[in-house]
């Protein structure tokens, strides 16, 4: 009798043997894949024609779909909550047939008709978005799933500190959501001005935005190590100012040169409003065009210094003090020598020694603590004579061989130009930056700002004229 072959025996023990692995199977017509968003109602605008920057106040009229993969139908099955939003800008649901909780939505059946959307400082092209996150708006009762120490969906994991499914302390429910998103068609809005980039305040409402100005007469008034300063002379109101913050000096760009645009994103340091990882489109000046065309600088009171609603406005803005004084009055608050004086302690509300050595050498207008000017280049002046208000002045970068402590330095200067900077932990909180030498005047009158601090290209600059 044969012996059955090894192949054989391996192929019967095989068919013996329960499959190691399965086919798995999902039947994705009954899942949530996508979301339709419809704009049913609504002026959209065109790329040449955008519409204004909205205010909320005209609504637009959306309707949403959930959809599965089976030929993009409506998912009748789902029965859910869904978050929209709006990029870039923000959004406001108003009436509706369906229940509304903040930017959420009730989808019965598939779908939510007939929303009222408003829009709020959306600009350049944007598109409404909406995502099924799991989250479940919490409305009643003693607290929200995501909140009430407890593993609702039994996953082993409690709440928002934990629990991937929770959106936040209000959501009602631990499950995740299908993540199932879907955006709108196209709105075309205008690109911000410098203003509006600004906020028109103290800080910006679009901090973390990437924004666009290609309009108006924006012109470079300083090139700084790490960036440049930029004014836009077609918008008068204010705030037309801003920090291009470039990490390095901005190549192949003089003081006096326009921009067609400018590009980066919005950031605000200390209360000083910048535009960080810029990109800009550059119209140089030479020469040959004519004469320089800055504008001659605001001339800044005392008074003025102390009052926001006219320094705001003239944050980054190249401007001019008056009857300004220098002072020898130095101290130093660094009891300790380790290199630091100490500020309040705001948990506590202890004032040390050296911060009261501080504190007293802020309140003096002539006062410069010496740890600050070292580490710094941070002096004070007086501006406006006795009895007038004290202003930071730092010349470090920009004029490296002026020491305003230096024996035979100036006490009087007749007037200081440079840019403003705003730093909201100083008091006071305004530094301004003189571009070059000819910035501080002691005597006579400032000579013409088209003259002054201008560097003029030479053959070995990049850009040929026009």
């Amino acid at each position: 009798m044969m012996k059955p072959t090894i192949s054989c025996l391996l192929a019967m023990a095989l068919w013996t043997l329960p499959s190691c692995a399965e086919t798995g199977y999902t039947d994705w017509s009954a899942e949530p894949t996508s979301i339709r968003v419809t704009l049913s109602g609504g002026d959209k605008g065109t790329p040449d024609a955008p519409l204004d920057i909205p205010d909320g106040s005209v609504p637009y009229t959306v309707d949403l779909e959930v959809v599965s993969a089976a030929g993009g139908q409506v998912l009748t099955s789902f029965d859910g909550w869904v978050r929209m939003s709006a990029r870039p800008g923000s959004l406001t649901i108003g009436s509706s047939v369906s229940s509304v909780v903040g930017t959420s939505v009730q989808v019965i059946a598939g779908r939510a008709s007939g929303l009222d959307v408003g829009l709020k400082g959306a600009f350049g092209t944007v598109r409404l978005w909406a995502e099924d996150l799991g989250y479940v708006p919490w409305t009643s009762g003693a607290a929200a799933a995501c909140s009430d120490g407890a593993d609702n969906d039994g996953d082993g994991l409690i709440d928002v500190a934990d629990d991937p499914g929770c959106l936040d302390e209000t959501d009602n429910s631990e499950e995740v959501g299908s993540f199932a998103s879907g955006i709108s068609e196209p709105l075309y809005f205008r690109n911000l001005t410098i203003a509006e980039m600004q906020g028109k305040g103290k800080e910006s409402p679009y901090q973390g935005e990437i924004v666009t100005h290609d309009s108006g007469d924006m012109m470079v008034t300083r090139v700084a190590r790490d960036g440049m300063y930029v004014t836009d002379y077609d918008d008068p109101d204010g705030y037309n100012h801003i920090f291009v913050y470039n990490f390095n000096t901005p190549a192949g760009v003089r003081v006096c040169d326009r921009l067609y645009s400018l590009a980066g994103t919005v950031v605000e340091f200390y209360g000083f409003t910048e535009l960080g990882f810029p990109s800009w489109e550059l119209n140089p000046w030479y020469q040959e065009k004519g004469p320089c065309p800055l504008a001659t600088p605001r001339v800044v009171t005392a008074d003025d210094l102390y009052d926001n609603a006219i320094m705001e406005p003239l944050e980054s803005a190249l401007v001019r003090v008056t009857d300004v004084t220098v002072s020898d009055f130095t101290v130093d608050c660094d009891h300790n020598g380790d290199g630091l004086v100490d500020f309040q302690d705001y948990d506590t509300q202890e004032c040390s020694s050296e911060c009261e050595c501080r504190d007293a050498c802020e309140k003096d207008s002539l006062c410069t603590e010496m740890n600050q000017y070292h580490e710094y280049g941070q002096w004070a002046v007086r501006v406006g004579g006795i009895g007038g208000e004290k202003l930071w002045v730092v010349t470090r970068e920009t004029i490296p061989n002026h020491d305003p402590f230096g024996p035979g330095h100036p006490q009087k200067l007749k007037s200081i130009t440079g840019t403003l900077r705003n730093l909201r932990f100083l008091r006071p909180a305004w530094i301004l930056e003189p571009r070059c030498p000819d910035d501080l005047v002691v005597e006579g009158e400032p000579p013409p700002i088209g003259d002054t601090c201008i560097f003029p290209r030479t053959g070995e600059d990049l850009y040929e004229p026009n």
